[in-house]
């Protein structure tokens, strides 16, 4: 009998003790706050929903997004904004300038779909309201407020750049951009982060998980630049330079995703704890396994990594932004099967957060 089985059994009895597991439940969805009284991410025994799984990529790659188009156009762009000689209204003319342009935008864009998703899936507005007016000094609070920022910080800077508005100084917009990054970087540990606050399920409970969404979370900015590229116009000598820059440092970021991935596999391998160890082998050999091995282990890192050191190599001009377009979207998908595959992985709450004596009895039975 596998530890996998043995969890099975375990569940089963737990689903026995009906009446206590609904008491419990129902106290728990009360300690986090942020839950309607029947909440559709605890049906089933799960703590997200599909939505908030699609939170933590959108949040992730938006403010990834964010984050690498303000070093570029802190190092490398330098667009002139106010009354300085070359801003015109609109979008650059030129195709490098362009590019950056559209990923600010669609940055933007990424932030309201996942908080969006976010609020639908949590179902109280409320309760989210309650953290502005009621901060707390917790890991939610901190997030909640730094995702606003960010909001605002990106709507502004991609509001400047697609409107006329010249009395606006170049020296505010460099201070935006020195502001967003760090703030950026707090979002994209906090879609990590999440995982450890809420439902305290022992698969989440490693800091390799938020370095892992960060270091996702920048790759995704990286690819979503990628995608966009094709539509800033005819490509020039500065866009393909700009989109060479990028891609030595996306080949960087996947093999530091690879090291802490594998540094988060030998964790999880080495717990001794049942749901962890459940955990494991579901997203090695169960039902997240595809998604893992395929989806973002061979699509968002193995391929994306071998074209992009190729055409280091090669120095192909033409193929350049095509090829990278298609690398880029294998990345996006390959950060969303990641977080579906981690998420799905560790949702053994009906057990963990109410049935830690049960599990233990359990375990007595089996032996």
């Amino acid at each position: 009998m596998t530890n996998y089985d043995k969890y099975c059994i375990m569940f089963e009895i737990m689903q026995v003790v009906g009446r206590i597991t609904k008491n419990r439940n129902c106290n728990a969805a009360t300690r986090m706050g942020c839950y309607s009284k029947r909440p559709s991410s605890l049906v089933g025994g799960k703590v997200f929903g599909g939505l908030t799984i699609f939170y933590l990529f959108l949040g992730g790659a938006g403010a990834g997004a964010v984050t690498v188009c303000c070093v570029a156009d802190l190092l490398f762009v330098r667009q002139p904004f106010g009354f300085a000689a070359g801003y015109v209204a609109g979008p650059s003319a030129s195709p490098h300038v362009r590019m950056i342009d559209c990923s600010f935008a669609m940055g933007f864009a990424l932030l309201v779909a996942g908080i969006v998703c976010l609020l639908a899936d949590l179902g109280r507005t409320d309760r989210v309201l309650s953290l502005f007016l009621n901060p707390h000094g917790t890991a939610l609070t901190v997030g909640a407020y730094s995702l606003a920022i960010l909001l605002f910080v990106a709507a502004f800077l991609a509001l400047v750049r697609f409107m006329y508005i010249p009395e606006i100084p170049q020296a505010v917009i460099r201070l935006a951009e020195g502001i967003a990054i760090p703030v950026a970087f707090v979002v994209m540990a906090y879609t990590g982060v999440l995982l450890q606050t809420v439902g305290a399920i022992a698969f989440w409970r490693t800091p390799l998980l938020p370095v892992l969404f960060v270091l996702s979370s920048l790759s995704s900015g990286i690819a979503l630049v990628f995608t966009l590229a094709p539509l800033a116009g005819v490509a020039n000598a500065a866009q393909r330079h700009l989109l060479t820059r990028f891609a030595r440092a996306d080949m960087v970021l996947i093999v530091l995703e690879a090291l802490v991935t594998i540094a988060f596999l030998l964790w999880a391998s080495n717990q001794t704890y049942p749901a962890a160890v459940a955990s494991y082998e579901t997203i090695t050999q169960g039902n997240t396994a595809l998604a893992w091995w395929f989806g973002f282990m061979f699509c968002g890192m193995l391929v994306p990594f071998i074209v992009e050191l190729t055409l280091a190599v090669m120095s192909n001009d033409i193929l350049l932004r095509k090829v990278l377009a298609v690398m880029g979207a294998l990345v996006l998908i390959g950060a969303i099967c990641m977080r579906w595959a981690v998420v799905e992985s560790g949702e053994f709450s009906a057990l963990e957060l109410y049935a830690v004596d049960a599990v233990a009895h359990a375990n007595t039975l089996l032996e």
